[in-house]
């Protein structure tokens, strides 16, 4: 481990932590739940990862904690998850015991517990290669006490510590942000349609009118298509590359996705021309990731809708199709229609009929859409430039981490 600066060690994780599992009580004995430990899981711990926990969804009670491999871990201890989602942690804020999906670091003298949380999110991918399991991935406690772990002086671990968790701030600032502005766009425009619908329902409205999708098509017979399926397009007509073929890859909620995974010769899209994808037009998911839709925007190249998505082209006298969008994503009403009329399988569905008879709740003023679509268009812009300031942090914070957890650059004591 000559790469690492001299002053620094490089040993077993064992030699400066204890390495300890986790536990379930039994379901089938009620009295080993209850509300005297918290007791938490691997989705929680990724949901907090790089931040702390204090609090569980569950808990145990004293006799599950003792007839269970559960163990009741003190503050200051690293909760590592080490099943499926592998090398997420946070740090124990309160006492705390973990099921089996944890391989939890209680840190010695010579480990500062948030330089040892920063190396280990840092190494995830190692702790991937360790894995091993075929119905699920996981990391063995043997593996976790025998990983090399890189100390520096203690000094300078807590430094680098600081370091990094100064950048975990500002980037928990930008999530929480996105966040919020995604929430208030929501909550806003969801009270604003709920209110038309209301009004509408009540008879008492002369500002707002319910369309249903049908409706609000272009009048053609094209106006709403799902792609083509069966003989329409076998998979050996598929080509590296030509006319790009969308698919439900592509519609993101609020967002299309402009990378092309399939396509398709030029002869064979002018076979298939019915099913060209224009800008403005709503697209739709209708199986698996079932009602989730986005606006195709401008574009200077042509594309065709595949299966499992409906292309709906709007009348833009009648309805402006972000307003669409937004409805067929987010609306109560319309969200909970799609949920109790998916049909259930393999995957959930939804029928075009169901689809062409959603109602959709407008202003009948087409200017006050516009001013509403703007509103959610300058909020979706505001929204990406944080994700794009977010991604910069996240790599800003991945090469600071590589350079510090490395010595490739020392830290000022």
């Amino acid at each position: 481990m000559s790469e690492y600066p001299s002053d620094w060690k490089v040993v077993p994780l064992e030699e400066v932590a204890e390495i300890v599992g986790g536990g379930t009580p039994s379901r089938y004995d009620p009295t080993f739940w209850g509300s005297d430990h918290y007791w938490i899981t691997p989705s929680e711990v990724v949901a907090r990862d790089g931040g702390n926990v204090g609090r569980s969804k569950e808990m145990i009670s004293k006799i599950g904690l003792d007839y269970s491999s559960a163990k009741l871990h003190p503050p200051g201890t690293i909760l590592m998850t080490s099943r499926a989602s592998i090398g997420y942690a946070a740090i124990a804020e309160t006492e705390i015991s973990t099921n089996q999906g944890f391989q939890s670091i209680r840190c010695g003298m010579m480990l500062d517990n948030r330089f040892a949380l920063h190396q280990i999110r840092h190494r995830r991918p190692e702790f991937y290669k360790l894995a091993a399991g075929s119905t699920f991935l996981e990391i063995s406690g043997s593996n976790v006490r025998s990983l090399p772990f890189v100390i520096p002086p203690l000094p300078e671990q807590k430094k680098i510590a600081e370091i990094l968790s100064g950048i975990d701030s500002q980037i928990f600032c930008l999530k929480t942000r996105i966040s919020t502005e995604s929430k208030t766009r929501n909550a806003v425009l969801e009270s604003l349609f709920q209110s038309g619908l209301r009004e509408v329902e009540e008879g008492d409205s002369s500002e707002w009118t319910a369309w249903t999708v049908k409706e609000l098509l272009f009048n053609c017979k094209d106006s709403m298509r799902s792609g083509p399926f069966g003989s329409a397009l076998l998979k050996h007509e598929l080509v590296d590359s030509g006319i790009p073929l969308l698919g439900i890859d592509n519609v993101h909620t609020e967002m299309f996705v402009p990378v092309f995974k399939r396509h398709i010769s030029v002869l064979k899209f002018d076979e298939l021309r019915k099913y060209e994808v224009f800008p403005g037009d709503v697209m739709i998911t209708i199986m698996g990731t079932v009602g989730r839709s986005c606006v195709v925007p401008e574009k200077n190249i042509r594309c065709i809708s595949s299966k499992y998505t409906w292309t709906m082209t709007f009348d833009n006298q009648k309805v402006v199709p972000e307003i669409v969008c937004w409805q067929l994503n987010h609306f109560s009403s319309t969200r909970g229609k799609f949920l109790s009329s998916s049909q259930g399988g393999v995957m959930d569905a939804i029928s075009s009929a169901i689809l062409r008879e959603t109602i959709v709740p407008l202003p009948k003023n087409l200017e006050t859409q516009q001013k509403i679509a703007y509103y959610y268009k300058v909020s979706l812009k505001y929204q990406d430039m944080l994700k794009q300031k977010l991604k910069k942090v996240e790599h800003l914070k991945m090469a600071i981490a590589a350079d510090l957890l490395s010595g490739r650059k020392r830290v000022t004591i």
